[in-house]
């Protein structure tokens, strides 16, 4: 990774911070520095402007220049073919010396008096940044001739090359270097710049309209470009030239430069490549097949964060330019490279590794280049897609992160050091334990080991004192404490999704347990002496409570009431469970800027979601005979294998009104099943799945679970997955339904025939046939 400090310095104030200090800083956070280099230009090196430019008489290759030098004019004699009048050029005047170890003197050329020399790139030590003379333009600075060279922090700048490890692909970017300063050297990054843009620029809905997949896992902005030529500024040049990269094309330089700036991750399309009529308006489609996000316009051009159909990328005579950036889970993306056994493009690299994920970061960056690269300009907003990104709690305990560096740290420093690293802290009452959200540019923070090294990487390795190392001997962890960690740990999950953890007595109002559909306790587990009229019952679930205090909340005046609680229930005869469960009365997230004050209302899918983010993954499945107090046909039993491990659902509308709730949504789960269980190991394979579809016709009643167990049950070979990917009914079809499954086959040492893959199809259509009288469509 190359950096500058002028480059930096676009993000971050490094005023009265010294070379040296930057670059022992670099080092203690984990930025190995491999080469730190000053570019220093004798005092006699100064900026010139050409005042004229004549024929050499005697030479044709050469130009007699009249250069001011400040207080004087002085003769060059210059044999560079793009030398001009007007130019801003360095001069280097007799008597300097040049990094190769050139000293200038006064020289005759053919006959004519030399005074000094119009230097190139190269030859002041510099990066190339093209043929002949180096021209100065206004990104260096205020052009004023007579000033030393040395003056201009962009010319005279230090060069840092870093030697990142392979999980910091945040800091693959100019931003994310100085991001990673900002935390360490206590400084504020730059505010990000406003969504400007030319009120009078056409919007881009005239010319394309963006169609995507709600199952689609990648971040996408699209903007347009009408291009009316690009003319790369020197200071673009210069660095393009320190990371010794040299694009053919201009907009492939400008991609080039703005994702090793910002880290945003850019792809430039040809508009033909999504409209074949350049009068009508192009379609982006976002879609998701298999375990990849494809982008396609006219045709396929490319699976996202792997490659693009190269026939349709932009050139720098592209009229009408398409300017994608993405972002993709790194994990995601690497995992399902790997398993296809597929390489891609050199973006897939830094897609892998990680990139930034705010793309209107890299989107009015690129506004910025426009601006100074010539008169193309962005139309106007922006089409965009951003998935659903789930946040990834960490269970943090102070004390486990002090045993391991071997120092006591105050919990309060932890946490800012965190926060300054972009992480959100989500502090319980538990005055050693918080639950950690790592930022989505993070993907590498996984485990309180990996939160540990990043505070002692921002603390600094020179703080910890050294000391023996300890090997006291402790007691194991016993089945109770493993239980208890494990319901602490639920509970942190519970409070980063939002959620306030409540507490109630063991008891309850005798009178709900009717409402609630539960049977009463038998009169010889019954309580002999209840405490109050209101608790006379022990709770058969944590529900009763839990809505009863939804509802004294939103007496009080709130809106939206998300509560959990962990504890004790006991059935009609004392037996003993303990459950986890959930309330959740009004929308589905609170109102904020990001949602324009209008959340989404909650559903029986957002919901779940909510709930699987903490107890883990389940699928979910039809309930026969829904509780009472949930509403039918808007509740679900939660599945994990063959295994239930709770209900959820729709707090039924006659208990919604008598607690006075609009509405309401309600989730048990049994801890038991919750419990952390041995991970079981499965043979891995690097053959690609084999999918095929087959479409029958069944009842109408059929449930695709009841289905799928039984093709389960038949244990066929090679078969790996049943999904249901369509249903269809009409009058035609009178009480049945077609039904069309997609069967996933997953070969394991060798690629399966055409007759392999038949016999596979055929018995499950043996098991639709035989067991629900399908008939093939």
């Amino acid at each position: 990774m190359r950096v500058t400090r002028s480059w930096l310095n676009e993000f971050l104030s490094l005023e009265g911070i010294s070379d040296e200090h930057l670059y022992e800083k670099l080092i203690s956070i984990g930025h190995e520095v491999a080469q730190m280099e000053h570019y220093h230009f004798d005092p006699l090196v100064v900026v010139g402007r050409v005042v004229s430019v004549d024929p050499h008489p005697d030479a044709d290759k050469l130009r007699v220049c009249q250069v001011n030098v400040g207080e004087k004019l002085i003769g060059i004699v210059c044999g560079a073919p793009n030398v001009a009048a007007g130019q801003h050029v360095p001069v280097a005047q007799v008597g300097a010396k040049l990094p190769g170890g050139l000293v200038i003197k006064e020289a005759e050329l053919r006959g004519v008096p030399s005074s000094g020399m119009i230097c190139s790139a190269g030859e002041l030590g510099l990066p190339e940044v093209g043929e002949g003379i180096m021209v100065l333009d206004s990104t260096v600075g205020d052009l004023t001739p007579g000033w030393q060279l040395n003056n201009y922090p962009i010319l005279a700048d230090t060069f840092y090359e870093l030697e990142l490890t392979a999980n910091r692909g945040d800091c693959l970017s100019v931003y994310g270097v100085a991001r990673d300063l900002s935390a360490a050297l206590e400084l504020p990054l730059y505010p990000a710049r406003p969504d400007l843009y030319d009120q009078s620029a056409k919007g881009i809905g005239r010319v394309l309209q963006l169609i995507s997949a709600p199952e689609a896992t990648a971040s996408i902005s699209i903007k347009a470009i009408e291009n009316n030529g690009f003319e790369l500024p020197l200071v673009m040049r210069l660095r393009l030239g320190w990371l010794e990269c040299a694009p053919q094309e201009a907009i492939d330089a400008l991609c080039e430069y703005a994702t090793h700036t910002t880290g945003v991750l850019f792809r430039a399309y040809d508009m033909r490549a999504f409209s074949t009529d350049p009068q009508a308006r192009g379609v982006v489609r976002l879609l998701k097949e298999d375990t990849f996000n494809q982008l396609q316009g006219c045709e396929p051009l490319g699976r996202i964060g792997l490659d693009m159909n190269s026939a349709y990328r932009a050139t720098d005579e592209s009229a009408l330019i398409v300017l994608q950036a993405f972002f993709v889970d790194p994990d995601e993306i690497a995992k399902a490279a790997w398993e296809a056994d597929l390489t891609g493009d050199a973006l897939h690299n830094r897609a892998c590794k990680g990139s930034e994920p705010h793309l209107d970061l890299g989107m009015r960056f690129f506004y910025d280049l426009l601006a100074i690269c010539g008169k193309s300009r962005f139309y106007a907003e922006a089409l965009t897609y951003e998935p659903d990104w789930p946040e990834r709690s960490i269970a943090i305990n102070t004390d486990r992160i002090c045993a391991l560096i071997g120092q006591e740290i105050e919990k309060n420093q932890i946490v800012t050091i965190l926060k300054r690293l972009g992480a959100k802290a989500y502090v319980s009452g538990d005055q050693n334990s918080f639950a950690l959200v790592p930022p989505l540019w993070r993907h590498d923070l996984k485990s309180s080991a990996d939160v540990t090294e990043e505070v002692v990487r921002i603390l600094g390795i020179d703080q910890i004192k050294p000391k023996p190392l300890a090997l006291p001997e402790v007691r194991g962890a016993t089945i109770g404490w493993q239980r208890f960690r494990h319901e602490r740990n639920l509970a942190y999950r519970a409070v980063s999704q939002g959620y306030f953890e409540s507490l109630h007595f063991l008891f309850c109002d005798g009178r709900a347990l009717e409402q609630f559909g539960f049977r009463a306790m038998e009169p010889e587990y019954a309580l002999a002496n209840p405490i109050t009229a209101e608790l006379d019952a022990l709770r058969p679930t944590l529900l009763i409570n839990l809505v009863a205090a939804a509802a004294r909340n939103r007496a009080h005046g709130h809106e939206r009431v998300p509560l959990f609680e962990i504890g004790d229930t006991y059935d009609w005869q004392r037996r003993h469970t303990r459950e986890i469960a959930f309330v959740l009365t009004g929308a589905s997230e609170p109102a904020h800027l990001g949602n324009h004050g209008k959340p989404e209302p909650l559903t029986l899918g957002l919901f779940a979601r909510q709930v699987a983010s903490v107890v883990g993954g389940f699928r979910l499945e039809a309930l026969s005979q829904p509780p009472a107090y949930l509403q039918p046909g808007q509740c679900a039993q939660a599945m994990q294998g063959q295994e239930r491990i709770g209900v959820l659902g729709k707090l039924h509308p006659a208990l919604a009104q008598h607690y006075d709730l609009e509405s309401g949504w309600v989730a048990a789960f049994d801890l038991a099943a919750l419990e952390p269980r041995v991970p079981q190991a499965h043979a891995a394979t690097r053959l690609q799945p084999i999918r095929r579809d087959i479409s029958v016709l069944l009842d109408a009643g059929c449930r695709f679970s009841v289905i799928s167990q039984a093709i389960s049950q038949e244990r066929i070979e090679h078969l790996k997955e049943v999904r249901a990917i369509d249903r269809y009914h009409d009058e035609s079809l009178g009480d049945r339904v077609s039904l069309t499954l997609r069967l996933v086959l997953q070969p394991q040492k060798q690629s399966l025939t055409d007759e392999a893959i038949a016999a596979v199809v055929e018995r499950v259509y043996g098991v639709l046939k035989n067991r629900f009288g399908g008939e093939l469509r």
